[in-house]
């Protein structure tokens, strides 16, 4: 029995364990069953590669080259021993060609080129495949976009100014061993910066045209003087700084030489034939007697009367009668400044007519002044640059078509001068201003007469704002278009084109078989042209303007059988994305969708090709026409860095003021010149402002000087003087250079001026501040004459320390805004320098002012 037990007791025991054994292991999954399992945290890394890969590989191709130079000098200034200002004191130069690929597996890649032309940089990411591979080809950016070129379609090439998606896939099917068909599929979408262009040619002639617009015909060249039948051969003479001959205002004059212009006593006409005539002069003048008087035309120009012509008579009537038949608005002519005429009193009433002036005892008659209506001025012709092989036509700019109602001739074709006319005092016949470069404008139907006053203003039927002081062609529907002709050569447009976007026209018809090369530039037809059979090239040029961008999309299909057949076909689309997109003029945005196929079939002598296309054009695919831009607006005519000087007697100032005792040389304040500028041993200038205490007054020099503002960061111009009771006026002038054109078609003015160093309280004195623009005497510091034409300046107080708040000279900048009407845009158009003057009164010791 104890044997027994024991056994049993054995097996219990097992039992025992087996059964805490399974409690444990249930009890452990249990428990595991009720703890939450921690989630798998994603890799931070799309791949991971390092350096030592076999799969990876880096790409450094190129050179890198770098300089480093440095100039450097002394020179002996007026104020003193300083280092000499270069233009490039330390200069580095860096030529970069560089280009960086990164492939991972051998087909995954990224790859960037960097060159010294930051425009033909390239970028690309993507994939290429095997040689076998379906996917030949997936890419981004803006190289390896090499969209098949298909027949009539411009998507073709890849070019850096263009970004995009391109793909192409491959298909074989092996029919045979040593016969294997190919399927290749392409597809594109792409952003392309780039503007539609045209060019012509006649044969391998290259087609240029040149326009010009009929408000810059030539101007002080040809006059029709009042009177005929002189007794002697009119002189002329010449406005001049450096002349001999002295009027009655102490203006100077030349005598013209005899080479310099042609006249003709019979005609009573007149030419400049030297350009150099006019350069130097700012007023020109005639000298003639007929029947004896000296000065006949003071009985034969009469006055220019109202648009009504009532009451008046002579020569000037008739001009005005001219005027008087347009079909537009009517002109009255004595609204506008007359050549030689100063008296702004005389505008607008009957006695504003051309002045006269006594040089060296001898009357004369003003003819010509720049920005003055002369009524004896020939505006009807004008010089192009077109060659001998050209033809010169007056077109509609909006359709392109020659007008039937004028012709352009060549002057030396127009039997008028080269018969008529006699070169200062000689008989001699001479050739005037008639070159082969130089047109007259004709009316076709009216025959030409040297002394019809109508010849001189052929479009004043239409246009007769055309012929007035500051006048522009704008609004006019026509335009002078000069055609030439080249020297036969190759068909070349240029290498910053879009390869495929090159479409060839011969004689109106397109050309498939063309090609271009974009490495030269030149399109190379499949046959040769004949002489003058007309070739069209039409294509995209590059261009950096967003509005011209176009989005370019596109699938294609290039079949080979294996043999002598290969076929193509493709579907594309062409449109302009930008949203500040406009056309104008010649410049538009044309939308194209187009199916193109070809089939061609190349035996070993004999080849076939056949093309098919389908082209829808849209001609502007922006919807706004521009039909006049806001360019020019605006307008800063910022200081020269030399140039301004110290004002000579405002003597139109005078005019305008009627002082007691007027300003003149005498009682004129001397500005005080100083230097704010300094360089360094590396020749770098440096221009500080007018704290700095390095600028002592020069006393071998006077004028205004550059200094530095801070507030409006930029160089201004002071102008320093002391002021006592016998000395009372300072002024500086500055030359426009320019301006006066964009002055003439302005509507507002705006002057900034301050104070520098203001002193205490004005009591009494008073400071007044003038702003005068126009025809000022010295355009130059050496371009003096003594004359002003009031007429022709504008003249504006900026500034009076008796106005509100009185005594005080204002420290912070001021901005005065002037708005011009049209008097004042009239008096603008022939503008040379701006000229500011202090003028005080009432100075008790002395005053110093810093403007």
């Amino acid at each position: 029995m104890g044997s027994l037990r024991s056994r049993a007791d054995t097996r219990n025991h097992k039992l025992r364990l087996f059964y805490l054994s399974a409690l444990m292991v249930f009890h452990t999954a249990l428990a595991m069953a009720q703890q939450p399992i921690p989630a798998e945290e994603a890799s931070p890394t799309l791949i991971n590669l390092s350096r030592t890969d076999s799969s990876v590989n880096l790409f450094l191709q190129g050179s890198w080259e770098s300089g480093l130079s440095a100039q450097g000098g002394i020179a002996l200034t007026e104020f003193g021993l300083q280092a000499a200002a270069t233009n490039n004191p330390l200069l580095l130069t860096q030529k970069a060609d560089l280009t960086l690929s990164l492939w991972i597996r051998d087909h995954w890649f990224v790859e960037a080129s960097f060159l010294d032309n930051y425009d033909i940089n390239t970028y690309r990411a993507g994939y290429q495949g095997g040689e076998d591979d379906p996917l030949q080809y997936v890419g981004i950016g803006n190289t390896g976009l090499d969209f098949p070129t298909f027949p009539y379609l411009d998507l073709g090439g890849s070019s850096p100014s263009s970004f995009g998606v391109y793909n192409k896939w491959q298909f074989t099917d092996r029919g045979t061993p040593k016969k294997t068909s190919r399927l290749l599929l392409h597809g594109l979408l792409r952003y392309d910066g780039a503007k539609l262009e045209e060019k012509t040619f006649i044969g391998t002639r290259a087609v240029s045209k040149s326009r010009l617009e009929l408000s810059d015909m030539l101007r002080g060249y040809a006059f029709i003087l009042p009177d005929d039948n002189l007794d002697t051969v009119p002189v002329l003479y010449i406005e001049d700084p450096s002349g001999d001959q002295v009027d009655e205002l102490n203006g100077r004059w030349r005598l013209a030489k005899t080479s310099e212009y042609a006249a003709s006593a019979r005609y009573g006409l007149l030419e400049i034939t030297s350009a150099a005539a006019l350069s130097a002069g700012k007023r020109l003048a005639v000298a003639y007697k007929k029947n004896g008087d000296n000065a006949p035309w003071l009985n034969s120009l009469g006055a220019y009367g109202d648009t009504s012509g009532n009451n008046v008579s002579g020569f000037l009537r008739e001009v005005q009668a001219v005027f008087n038949a347009s079909r537009g608005v009517k002109i009255s002519l004595i609204n506008y400044p007359q050549p030689g005429q100063k008296d702004s009193a005389n505008l607008y009433i009957d006695s504003n007519i051309p002045g006269s002036v006594k040089i060296a005892g001898t009357d004369c008659l003003v003819i010509w002044e720049k920005g003055t209506f002369s009524p004896f001025e020939r505006l009807s012709r004008y010089r192009l640059q077109s060659g001998t092989n050209s033809t010169v036509k007056l077109v509609k700019t909006s359709d392109g078509t020659e007008s039937s109602d004028f012709a352009l001739e060549p002057l030396s074709n127009v039997s008028t001068l080269n018969d008529t006319v006699q070169s200062g005092t000689s008989s001699d016949t001479v050739q005037t201003s008639a070159s082969s470069d130089t047109y007259e404008l004709l009316q076709t139907n009216r025959s030409y007469d040297p002394r019809d006053l109508e010849t001189c203003w052929p479009l004043v039927n239409k246009y007769p704002e055309l012929y007035l002081p500051g006048s522009s062609s704008t609004s006019l529907d026509l335009q002078i278009v000069a055609t030439s002709y080249g020297s036969p050569g190759a068909l070349s447009i240029g290498t910053d084109v879009l390869p495929g976007s090159v479409q060839v026209y011969r004689n109106g018809l397109p050309d498939p078989l063309a090609t271009f090369n974009p490495e030269t530039g030149e399109v190379i037809l499949g046959s040769p042209p004949s002489d003058n059979e007309q070739i069209r090239l039409v294509y995209l040029k590059r261009s950096e303007e967003r509005r011209f961008g176009s989005l370019a999309a596109g699938i294609g299909a290039n079949y080979s059988s294996g043999g002598p057949l290969t076929g193509d076909l493709a579907l594309a689309l062409r449109w302009n994305v930008s949203p500040d997109a406009f056309s104008e003029g010649t410049a538009t945005s044309p939308g194209t969708v187009g199916l193109s196929g070809k089939l061609a079939w190349d035996w070993e002598k004999l080849k076939l090709q056949s093309t098919l296309g389908f082209l829808y054009r849209q001609e502007d695919t922006t919807g706004t026409y521009r039909a006049l831009g806001m360019e020019g607006s605006q307008y800063a005519e910022p200081f020269p860095g030399s140039g301004f000087y110290q004002s000579p007697e405002p003597i139109s100032l005078n005019d305008f003021l009627s002082l007691s005792t007027p300003l003149t040389l005498d009682n004129q304040a001397q500005l005080v010149y100083r230097s704010y500028t300094s360089t360094d041993f590396l020749g770098i200038s440096t221009l500080h402002e007018i704290d700095w205490e390095g600028a002592p007054p020069v006393s071998s020099k006077t004028g205004p000087y550059l200094v530095h503002d801070s507030t409006l960061d930029t160089q201004v111009l002071v102008g320093e003087a002391t002021y006592t009771a016998s000395k009372d006026w300072a002024g500086f002038q500055v030359p426009m250079d320019q301006a006066a054109s964009a002055l003439a078609g302005a509507r507002q003015i705006r002057i900034p001026f301050r104070f520098y160093d203001t002193p205490g309280p004005l009591g009494s004195t008073s400071v007044q501040v003038y702003l005068q623009i126009g025809a000022l005497d010295g355009g130059t510091e050496h371009d003096q004459t003594g004359w002003e034409n009031s007429t022709l300046v504008l003249t504006e107080k900026l500034f009076s320390s008796t106005a509100d708040p009185a005594g005080i000279l204002p420290t912070q900048w001021q901005s005065v805004t002037l708005t011009l009407n049209d008097a004042k845009r009239r008096a603008l158009a022939g503008a040379r320098a701006m000229r500011l003057v202090v003028v005080t009164s009432g100075v008790i010791g002395q005053l110093r002012t810093r403007l």
